[in-house]
């Protein structure tokens, strides 16, 4: 005899079919959707690209039906991790194993800071949350199966779920899936939970970000920020040899982790604004509008004017979060000449250490170049930039320093 489920249909509760919209009608994602997850997919589990070929010549008509899109009912309200099988009625226990059933989240529970102790997509177990901007929030969680730890960021349920703060996580998702680089943080996975709540997962990084060590500590040395700054150029330079910009480029972003050996490295953390150098790129890995891009202090003149920018912009950044690294006063920009370091005059700061009023003379000469207005004068390159800063910590190192170069 076959065994009824909530469902009422014969087939295991978790069994479903296709998304459920906020209406109640079922319906397939956007086709667009649905090859970008098949792409995310291929790039973690390096499928060959004759594959990917074949995953991405899909039409609307061709994206099968029941492939690629996780089974999800909005009437749900709670998941066995041991079986899997999602339950619609509130029962406490598992019918099947006796296990407990936790709660899974929903994106009123987001609004409402309720996330911790509930479960995503039936595999994430949600715990604190870590942060929260205008437009995402981060949360650590644990990936049940895999008993691992990850940080999983959402777009803000307040936003509309295809609007540009969702587009922004979507690219995000689509630059780093393929990147595998030391000094770049890592995506495990993304995902549409309930067919309206985005999220992205990364590896958990246990540190600080540099915003928080210069809010704290005020001003580094200047050993410290010259091998930050060539972790970051190094970071900065796979990124542009694979033909994408940052674009956000600022202390929030570098996170700073203590190794076990106690040396400092960085990770540089969110993409959701970087963009493709290829012009011919498809529309899919095209970044959002600069409509959400905050933090006009780190952006390069060009970037600020909104014309079309290169890997410079992201070394000019760089430029301004030494020199901010350094001194301990934050950038602005006069209103009369050209947007270099003798165009610029230090903003009060709220540092809680003295502030710097010199820089050494080569390092001043790099930041220089760094954030001379017009593209063309700046270092051509990061791995140039990288070389110029290694010469000078070389030569400035001592056994104390507990920075690495790489």
């Amino acid at each position: 005899m076959t065994k009824k489920f909530p469902n009422g249909d014969g087939r295991p509760a978790s069994d479903h079919e296709a998304f459920i919209d906020p209406d109640g009608d079922t319906t397939l994602p956007d086709p667009m959707d649905a090859k970008f997850l098949f792409t995310e997919v291929l790039h973690v589990a390096g499928t060959d690209s004759t594959a990917s070929q074949n995953i991405l010549n899909l039409d609307a008509k061709e994206v099968p039906e029941n492939r690629g899109v996780r089974k999800t009912n909005r009437a749900h309200t709670g998941v066995c991790l041991t079986c899997g099988k999602f339950f619609e009625d509130g029962l406490p226990f598992c019918r099947d194993d006796g296990q407990r059933v936790i709660p899974i989240l929903t994106p009123q529970c987001l609004v409402e800071g309720r996330e911790s102790g509930r479960v995503l997509d039936g595999r994430y177990l949600i715990g604190k949350r870590l942060s929260q901007s205008h437009h995402a929030i981060v949360v650590e969680a644990k990936q049940v199966h895999l008993d691992r730890q990850v940080v999983i960021k959402f777009i803000d349920p307040a936003c509309a779920p295809t609007g540009p703060a969702a587009q922004s996580l979507h690219h995000e998702a689509f630059q780093i899936a393929g990147l595998d680089h030391p000094r770049i943080v890592r995506v495990l996975d993304f995902g549409i939970d309930h067919g309206q709540l985005p999220y992205l997962v990364m590896e958990r990084l246990y540190g600080r970000s540099l915003a928080d060590i210069l809010d704290t500590q005020g001003p580094l040395s200047d050993e410290v920020v010259l091998a930050l700054g060539i972790q970051i150029c190094k970071a900065l330079s796979y990124l542009h040899g694979r033909g994408i910009t940052h674009r956000a480029m600022h202390p929030t972003n570098i996170w700073c982790v203590r190794t076990d050996d106690g040396h400092l490295n960085i990770k540089l953390l969110d993409f959701g604004f970087c963009q493709s150098l290829n012009t011919a790129a498809d529309s899919n890995t095209q970044a959002p509008s600069t409509e959400l891009m905050g933090v006009p202090t780190y952006m390069s003149p060009e970037q600020q004017a909104g014309g079309s920018v290169d890997e410079r912009t992201d070394i000019y950044s760089l430029g301004v979060l030494l020199w901010e690294a350094l001194t301990g006063h934050v950038m602005v920009q006069t209103e009369d000449a050209g947007l270099n370091l003798t165009a610029v005059k230090p903003q009060s700061s709220t540092r809680p250490v003295g502030l710097r009023t010199s820089l050494s003379t080569p390092l001043e000469t790099v930041l220089k170049v760094a954030l001379e207005s017009h593209p063309e004068r700046r270092w051509r390159s990061a791995q140039t930039m990288a070389q110029a800063l290694s010469i000078l910590h070389r030569s400035r190192r001592t056994p104390s320093s507990d920075v690495n170069e790489g």
